[in-house]
């Protein structure tokens, strides 16, 4: 089996700087207050909060110095889809952030599908993706009867949407649930995320095994991928699969073992069409693009084959011998910083 100690000295050389984490929740909880006491949304009461990998503790460094860090942010009002089409949510919340961006001197917030963005100075290597949202009361009521992670369900914006300039019911919206989809993951790696009123905190880096092995994976997929990034396999599915495959070993070493032998089986088959459902919205598949471009199927298997081969590779040899075969798959500078750790 491969040596524990270097695979945590790996999983630490992967992990966000202590630094770069505070300077994401300085920002984090600046725009977050203009929101909620400053801004026109005030009277609304949003409610702030982080998803995606920073809210999982699964967030890693990026490859390259050019590259940065991407918080995501959901801004979520209380009023009802009936009331309000996407697009005057979107222009409501782009609104309020070009006033925040103007009065501390920033670029103005650049508008994505889905999202806001706000972008920092080079040296601060991180920007803001902020999604608009609404409560799904809908899904919230069916919630109550659909094993508890469903009440936590929110509509979101999205300019591809056809009904996007349209009041419309909420089934006709695009849906999401990060906060759900938190606490499935949650209950995967023993582990429970707390609200924390109306702005969250962002959680710090976790090191339990499953998001040390999930990090661990991103650096392998991001360097296979490292000359087209666009093509690689997307975090979210790693990150599920992943969690399904996990069996609670309690050592790093036992859980990567595990963990690749088995996340592709919990890949479905319904009727020809590969599934990888989200575990909060049964409906939703995370490898719906896979039918459309079968190349990205083939990568992610592609790229699953590569990282069994290579950790199977160091296994039994030393810790220098092994990081030696490691560094052209995870990156010099990773390895370096573990062989540091390590003491080498």
């Amino acid at each position: 089996m491969v040596s524990e100690r270097l695979l945590q000295a790996i999983a630490r050389a992967v992990q966000v700087p202590p630094h770069y984490y505070e300077a994401a929740k300085r920002s984090y909880q600046s725009v977050s207050c203009w929101l909620r006491d400053t801004s026109d949304l005030r009277n609304a009461r949003p409610t702030i909060y982080v998803q995606g990998s920073f809210r999982l503790g699964t967030a890693i460094r990026p490859v390259t110095d050019r590259d940065e860090y991407d918080v995501d942010l959901v801004c979520e009002l209380p009023l009802d889809s009936n009331t309000i089409s996407q697009a005057e949510l979107k222009q409501r919340l782009g609104n309020e952030l070009h006033y925040y961006t103007k009065a501390h001197n920033m670029a103005p917030p650049k508008e994505k599908d889905r999202c806001w963005t706000i972008q920092y100075a080079d040296r601060a290597q991180f920007h803001l993706d902020v999604v608009p949202a609404l409560p799904s009361y809908l899904s919230r009521r069916l919630g109550k009867t659909l094993g508890g992670h469903f009440p936590s369900a929110i509509l979101i914006t999205d300019r591809r949407n056809p009904f996007y300039k349209n009041t419309v019911q909420c089934f006709q919206w695009s849906q999401s649930n990060p906060k759900g989809y938190s606490e499935w993951f949650s209950t995967r790696e023993n582990l429970v995320h707390t609200a924390r009123g109306t702005i969250e905190n962002i959680p710090v880096s976790s090191t339990t095994p499953l998001t040390q092995v999930i990090q661990i994976l991103k650096r392998h997929r991001d360097i296979d991928y490292i000359n087209d990034q666009s093509i690689k396999p997307i975090s979210i599915i790693l990150t599920t699969l992943a969690a399904h495959a996990y069996r609670g070993e309690p050592t790093l070493s036992a859980s990567l073992v595990t963990i690749l032998d088995s996340m592709a089986n919990h890949i479905e088959d319904r009727d020809g069409i590969a599934w990888i459902s989200n575990p909060v919205n049964p409906e939703e598949n995370f490898a719906d693009k896979w039918q459309k471009k079968p190349s990205r199927q083939l990568m992610f298997y592609m790229w699953l084959q590569k990282a069994q081969k290579d950790f199977r590779h160091i296994d039994g040899k030393s810790n220098r011998d092994a990081l030696a075969h490691l560094e052209e798959v995870l990156g010099t500078a990773v390895t370096h910083r573990a062989s540091r750790i390590l003491r080498l």
